[in-house]
């Protein structure tokens, strides 16, 4: 754990010279910190990572998951056993292929890039879950830069990119139905009284919409890659703690971005994200098809932070606090990184 602590520092360091004086040099040195922290890892480090290197050092082309449609991370396995079989080679190119998207994304929409940082390490499905959730975190990692072209209308683009990250992860075709959230048009007024009422049915009533209804659990349980899933944090529910840090952070922020500027794409998309994570917080496994939004509270943030009045900003910055207690409280321990050490050469 102390690894953590120290990129903590650093990076909130960063962040400060940052936010008096933006420079890039500040954004590399703390992206290139997390990169090396992913990429020269041991292979212990993530509850997955040795099932993925298992996979990887047989040269299997079936997923781990069984999904037929992911052929993409099929193909990319071979091509990269081609080239070497060295499993510090497949932590290496991997951690390039997630993390580094992320960082171009971050460089070009986010007014604070080194908040976007900071948020990336601690939020639960950030850095320490793309050490071990690789599939899907190198999905999302595509899955941003297609609603990126589909801000810029660039429909067909979006698409393939969709279609792209579903052959690495199947939870990104769900990305399809989420373009429609961006031409939603709803007052401000409505959408609070919606993401309240979201916290409410989520933190307050628990429900476990596959025990109410038997068919919507059909419609995911359909799927070859549903049933081996490994919740990391929905594991916790209906533990208190589990729910007031997977609903609480998320809510806030959505709130203060809602009031800041709710016709912003990243914001509908982050806002709606959050409200179907709330809802859903008590039924297993759901919450992780909806990371593909809420991983844009990395840009709505930063980006709206600097306008907001100073009560405000305590605020957020008081939230930021709420999800440094729990990353260094559970997050590495939920998802196996919290031993962690470089690889031995």
């Amino acid at each position: 754990m102390g690894i953590y602590y120290l990129i903590f520092f650093i990076l909130v360091l960063l962040c400060v010279a940052d936010y008096r004086k933006r420079k890039p040099i500040y954004f590399i040195i703390g992206g290139m910190l997390l990169f090396i922290i992913a990429g020269f890892r041991n292979f212990e480090i993530g509850t997955d990572l040795e099932a993925y290197l298992s996979y990887f050092i047989t040269n299997t082309t079936k997923s781990s998951e069984g999904a037929n449609i992911e052929l993409v991370w099929a193909f990319l396995n071979r091509v990269l056993y081609s080239i070497s079989n060295n499993e510090q080679w497949f932590i290496f190119a991997t951690s390039i292929l997630t993390l580094f998207p992320i960082f171009f994304f971050i460089s070009k929409e986010s007014k604070q890039p080194l908040f976007s940082l900071l948020l990336l390490f601690l939020i639960q499905n950030g850095f320490c879950f793309f050490m071990t959730g690789i599939r899907q975190s190198m999905a999302l990692s595509v899955v941003i830069w297609a609603f990126y072209f589909f801000k810029d209308k660039k429909y067909l683009i979006s698409v393939g990119l969709i279609v792209l990250a579903t052959g690495i992860h199947a939870t990104a075709i769900f990305c399809l139905l989420y373009f429609a959230f961006s031409f939603l048009k709803i007052g401000k007024r409505s959408l609070k009284i919606v993401l309240l009422f979201s916290v409410a049915v989520g933190f307050l009533f628990r429900i476990d919409f596959f025990s109410i209804f038997d068919k919507l659990s059909l419609i995911f349980t359909a799927f070859s890659f549903y049933g081996s899933y490994s919740d990391y944090y929905s594991e916790m529910i209906p533990n208190f703690m589990g729910l007031l840090f997977t609903i609480v952070p998320q809510s806030i922020f959505a709130y203060y971005a809602v009031d800041r500027d709710s016709d912003n794409f990243y914001t509908k998309l982050f806002l709606w994200g959050t409200m179907l994570t709330n809802f859903f917080a008590s039924t297993p496994q759901i919450p992780r098809f909806f990371i593909y939004l809420v991983i844009f509270q990395i840009i709505v943030i930063p980006n709206n932070f600097k306008q907001l009045s100073m009560s405000k900003k305590v605020i957020i910055l008081s939230t930021v606090l709420l999800l440094v207690v729990y990353f260094f409280y559970a997050v590495p321990g939920v998802t196996g990184t919290d031993n962690y050490h470089f690889y031995n050469f």
